[in-house]
């Protein structure tokens, strides 16, 4: 028949319907007269369905403002007598667990049918719950259908048998019966209209102390009464046959998935079955026949053992020795399957699967791979996306305005706007029901000093955010509460609320406004914003963070989908934004302050950006593209990138270097990489197995270069392995590194100087890579310093290194003020002097040492001594002290630093056993008859290419630059070999390089950057430190290196701001340029109000 409807008077006719469709038929046909409803997925379709129509069947529908609401007005109209329909989800039931307690004690008059919506999986909810403990609990018989068309019967049936037995049924549905379509058979509309009338009956109805002895055992006594007649209700079905071994008990949904699976392993003459329409309580004649007819009983159902639990209490009372399996076999936890049924079915009757379902399932695990990610997300034009937005800027700016050193607290809600919780907007701290955020936050303000924002939907504040609010006034709660008022229930459907202005039906009524509601209940601070207007939102949101006390800010905007709906009725359109690319590219020709700085080239934005998203695998690839060492670097590198971080201008810049050790610690625990493949002939020689050494080696090997390295020590690493205490860098984690790059199929020949390149001619060597260091200690230049006791800084640690015990008496001075001084004071601690102190020339802004040393040393006891030289060593022929003068700053020298002038007449002396020089350094350089050298004794290079004056002779690291970092080496080393790898093929050596600006602090968008505190690694206390050469600093975990690493302010992605902050679907990446897809933007304005250049524009 053509033109069905939800309420066509059809019998017989089928309508191909959803299955909370066929349940509001099935209301309809039994004459349904009043439905009440709080919208929830999976079950909001049924008053959906009903409220359009409910005038013309003559049935009063409405949206309640919670489910406990809306249990009691079905409550009161079942005892008027009417058949009353009250539909919920499953935890919504939660909310009216209260009366529902006591009206199953007291029963119902007319007919009275709860349709709780269960969902298996949590596909829309919060927790997994199962209903039918509840109605056990209360005593409420459960209908539970298989398929839709069921669905709409049980309904019918429901009703029947409640207003049979004067009680309370419960028809539970689950997703796969709601939001599945089906054929379904109409059945005849009941034409019953009855006039609603209350009797009163004080003793049943007064629910006291005495009413509960009066009610409850008559509530038994109707459950008793039900029990035989579930044994004859059409909904439960035995199908026994003869000489089965197996029985199958199925429940539900999962019932098709036991007939499915029995047909599809040809069992069905050998395995009978038993279909449970009621799961409580069961027809336990049905159940004990089947139970005695077989050897072992599968129980197949969704979530909880319920049915398997009364099978086996079945069983026993009854004495049949069956085994009875269910989830044994079965998994608790979400939806069952055909599949699942099948296996379990399968093995319990030896017989062969029809298909391999784990092949089945790699390969749907292949394609998933395929299919574009589609996080969840809030739409497009939100104004929920602008509220977090202005909620957290004025948070953060609120926090650091008052110095407070805690975080915020964002308590969040159920609803739309949960989704929220991803990045970037990271909006909700803890969501665990619906009104709870405004709970949570009550508690949060007792229990901490930390500024506690919390935010649910207009919709949620009308269903349980109202006595949270007076808590908060009754109780002086410290707390900003935010209505996010979108003018509807957007997460269920786009349902209306109390403060909508119409009812269910489309009635007008009278808006309820959040705001009047705070004032009443006493809330000082109110106020309602747009959150389109972005300055006055965040404005607002301040002064209610500021506020003392509890403080409420509606946020209204009616919701995106809503108003697309509004203007296609009326016919209007969008003015769509658009992005110039001209603008928006601003910062796409510039570098991160970071990765300009970093003398190893490493792309610092680009593993940062991997860390925090705790890909530490693909951020190793990265950084091992340009630093062969991580673990080393990461503990010896002085992270000149960190000084010019423009988040140190904020609140402390990244901890770069140490997200670079998490990631060099993380290797170690790895295997080696593969044995590289020589793919060329041309012959390497590396003299050197320092840091350039190495990485030159590590990345000409890699190209498939035959590579030799030559070290005169007798251990590898050159200033890493004899020039870096252990307590900076463990011998255990250099020799690893150095092992991972020999695994390549580097040699490293120890003790092997090299003094002429004849010989390495000779030996077939093509190109030369001299990194041979600096290794030569500065003479200090003073009368005296020959005398027994004056030893070089770099000899010192040498020998420490080397494991030898240096004897440095009680009393030991260093001169100089580099990081070779700090170390060799530190390590004088540790061999023994009970005084230790540095004298350097300047002053301590002018130490090259790192402040992170120098603070080191003098936590551990060294004492430094600024503004003074030595002039003469004392003692006869072993020294006793130092003959001093102090020192004033003049004109700034050579190298930027004001020259030290002698005071006359302020000589002093030092006492000491021992003095070491550490006031400089140079390399000791082979062959150089054949070499330019330069006044300072290094190497002369072309600087791009690292040539030397001989052709297919390079050097690099501090034979070239004098003493340096460990950094500049290993940049030195890579780039040699990239050079080598161009001479050996016959190219120009020289490449053009790209030279781009760094982005400045002040280029950069600080809204919605949080404040947070640089992560700090943990350190031994120094009266540990000075007792061995233990490693001082442990490394950040993996967690704190990814949230580190996410506080980076990727300042070198300019044109990607609006994205990062915000996440708007329309907002895209097409290649190097941002665009905005206008088949999705509602032109909401909240990314051009953010973007730092104008470059976002409304057409």
């Amino acid at each position: 028949m053509k033109g069905l409807t939800i309420n066509s008077d059809a019998p017989g006719e089928k309508l191909f319907m959803l299955g909370n469709e066929a349940i509001a038929r099935g209301a309809i046909e039994a004459g349904v007269q009043l439905a009440a409803a709080y919208p929830g997925t999976p079950s909001s379709e049924i008053m959906e369905t009903l409220a359009p129509v409910a005038k013309e069947v003559g049935m009063y529908a409405e949206w309640s403002t919670n489910e406990k609401v809306a249990f009691e007005v079905g409550f009161a109209a079942s005892l008027s007598g009417l058949r009353t329909l009250v539909a919920m989800k499953h935890v919504g039931v939660n909310v009216a667990h209260d009366p529902l307690m006591t009206a199953g004690y007291i029963g119902a008059r007319g007919g009275f049918v709860l349709l709780a919506a269960d969902d298996p999986w949590a596909w829309s909810s919060q927790v997994e719950q199962d209903t039918r403990f509840i109605a056990e609990q209360a005593y409420l018989p459960i209908l539970e259908p298989s398929s839709a068309a069921e669905a709409k019967d049980m309904i019918v049936s429901a009703f029947d048998l409640s207003e049979e037995f004067e009680h309370l049924f419960v028809v539970r549905s689950v997703t796969r019966i709601g939001h599945a379509r089906s054929d379904v058979t109409l059945g005849k509309i009941s034409k019953e209209k009855r006039k609603g009338s209350f009797k009163k009956d004080r003793s049943r109805l007064v629910s006291t102390p005495a009413g509960a002895r009066y009610n409850r055992p008559r509530m038994i006594k109707r459950l008793e009464e039900i029990k035989k007649r579930v044994n004859t209700l059409p909904y439960n079905q035995l199908n026994l046959v003869s000489g089965a071994r197996l029985g199958i008990i199925a429940s539900g949904v999962p019932y098709s998935y036991a007939e499915e699976a029995i047909t599809w392993l040809g069992l069905n003459d050998k395995v009978s079955i038993l279909k449970i329409g009621t799961p409580y309580p069961l027809p336990k004649e049905l159940v004990t026949k089947l139970l005695s007819s077989v050897g072992e009983v599968l129980v197949v159902e969704e979530l909880e053992p319920f049915v398997e639990t009364h099978v086996k209490a079945i069983a026993q009372q009854a004495g049949i020795p069956v085994k009875i399996h269910g989830k044994d076999l079965l998994p608790v936890i979400g939806e069952l399957s055909t599949d699942k049924v099948t296996e379990a079915i399968a093995g319990l009757t030896g017989t062969e699967l029809p298909v391999n379902f784990k092949e089945i399932e790699a390969l749907a695990q292949e394609a998933a791979q395929l299919l574009p990610l589609r996080p969840p997300a809030l739409c497009a034009g939100c104004p929920h996306r602008a509220s977090f937005y202005a909620i957290k800027l004025a948070a953060k700016k609120v926090v650091r305005e008052q110095g407070i050193d805690t975080i915020p607290i964002y308590p969040g809600d159920i609803g739309c706007y949960t989704l929220g919780y991803i990045p970037p907007l990271e909006s909700n701290d803890i969501t665990i029901c619906m009104g709870a955020s405004f709970g949570l936050a009550n508690g949060f303000a007792h229990a901490q000093d930390a500024p506690v924002i919390a935010h649910l939907g207009d919709s949620t504040f009308f269903h349980s955010g109202i006595p949270p609010l007076i808590n908060a006034v009754y109780n002086k709660a410290n707390i900003t509460m935010v209505v996010l008022d979108n003018g509807t229930t957007g997460m269920t459907g786009f349902q209306p609320d109390a403060g909508t202005g119409f009812t269910a039906t489309g009635e007008e009524t009278t808006p309820v406004r959040p705001e009047e509601i705070a004032r009443a209940c006493g809330v000082q601070s109110v106020e309602v914003v747009d959150p389109f207007d972005l300055k006055a939102t965040i404005e607002a949101m301040e002064r209610a963070i500021r506020f003392e006390g509890p403080s409420l800010v509606v946020s209204r905007r009616l919701c995106a989908r809503e108003a697309e709906r509004q203007r296609k009725r009326r016919g209007e359109k969008l003015a769509p934004y658009h992005i110039d690319p001209q603008k928006c590219s601003k910062t796409s020709d510039k570098i991160m302050p970071c990765a300009a700085t970093c003398p190893a080239g490493n792309d610092i934005p680009g593993v940062t950006n991997l860390v925090k998203q705790g890909k530490f695998q693909e951020a190793l690839e990265i950084i091992k593209q340009t630093n062969p060492l991580p673990a080393v670097l990461g503990r010896v590198c002085y992270h000149p990138c960190e000084t010019k971080c423009n988040r140190d201008q904020y609140d402390g810049a990244v901890a770069i270097h140490k997200i670079e050790r998490s990631l060099g610690d993380y290797e170690l625990t790895l295997a080696s990489e593969e044995k590289a493949k020589v793919k060329r002939a041309e012959k390497i020689a590396i003299i050197g197995s320092g840091p350039a050494g190495l990485s030159c080696a590590y990345y000409a090997v890699r190209m498939g270069y035959p590579v030799t390295i030559f070290e005169a020590l007798p251990v590898a690493g050159g200033m890493l392995a004899v020039g870096i205490p252990e307590y900076r860098l463990p011998k255990d984690i250099l020799k690893k590194d150095i092992k991972r790059i020999e695994d390549l199929g580097i040699e490293i020949r120890l003790n092997t100087p090299v003094v002429s390149r004849d010989d390495l001619l000779k030996q077939g060597y093509k190109a030369v890579f001299i990194a041979v260091g600096a290794h030569k200690s500065m003479q200090l230049g003073a009368p005296g310093e020959e005398k027994e006791g004056v030893i070089s800084a770099l000899g010192f640690l040498r020998e420490t290194n080397l494991g030898k015990q240096v004897n440095v008496g009680v009393k030991t001075v260093i001169i100089g003020g580099g990081n070779v001084a700090i170390d060799a004071a530190r390590v004088a601690l540790r061999q023994g002097a009970e005084q230790v102190s540095i004298i350097y020339r300047r002053s301590r802004a002018e130490m090259p040492a790192s402040d992170e040393e120098i603070e080191a040393a003098e936590e551990e006891g060294v004492k430094i001594t600024y503004l003074a030289a030595p002039t003469k060593v004392l003692g006869n022929s072993k020294v006793s002290g130092l003959e001093c003068i102090r020192m004033e700053l003049g004109e700034p020298d050579a190298s930027g630093r004001r020259r030290p002038i002698p005071t006359k007449g302020s000589e002093f002396t030092v006492e000491a056993n021992t003095v070491v020089v550490a006031i400089g350094q140079a390399p000791e350089l082979p062959f150089t008859d054949q070499l330019q050298v330069s006044p300072q004794g290094t190497l002369t290079v072309d600087i791009s290419t690292l040539a030397t004056n001989q052709p297919g002779i390079f050097a690099g690291g501090d034979v070239v630059t004098g003493p340096a970092m460990v950094a500049d080496a290993i940049g030195a080393g890579r780039k040699a070999a990239s050079s080598i790898d161009r001479y050996l093929k016959g190219e120009a050596l020289s490449m053009a390089e790209e030279e781009k600006s760094v982005v400045s602090y002040e280029e950069l968008s600080l809204i919605g950057i949080e404040s947070v505190p640089r992560a700090e690694a943990s350190k031994l206390p120094a009266a540990e430190r000075v007792k061995g050469f233990a490693e001082v600093e442990s490394g950040l975990t993996p967690e704190a290196a990814t949230s580190e690493a996410k506080r980076c302010f990727s300042c070198g992605v300019g044109s990607e701001k609006c994205i990062m902050l915000l996440g708007c679907p329309a907002l895209l990446r097409d290649d190097s340029l941002t665009v905005i897809d206008n088949s999705m933007c509602d032109s909401c304005s909240i990314c051009a109000q953010i973007c730092p250049y104008n470059a976002i524009v409304q057409e």
